[in-house]
């Protein structure tokens, strides 16, 4: 199996030869593309502190800069 991993890239997920007809390949693939797929729909894990450290860096930069004072 390969999958664009982006515009100029693939990758092969899974491979696998020596089957002994061509009907034995094609239900190899569809087995392991089943489960490719259903591995893809699952939730992700997401790191809540990195979340929060993200979250806490962006709302910094957008934090309207205070004016500095010149001294004349």
């Amino acid at each position: 199996m390969t999958r664009r991993v982006s515009a100029r890239r693939s990758n092969v997920s899974k491979q696998q030869d020596g089957f002994a007809t061509e009907a034995l390949a094609i239900e190899w693939a569809e087995k392991e593309l089943e489960g490719f797929l259903t591995k893809q729909k699952k939730p992700m894990h997401v790191n809540q502190n990195a979340v929060q450290s993200v979250t806490h860096k962006l709302k910094k930069q957008l934090q309207p800069k205070k004016p500095q004072m010149l001294h004349s």
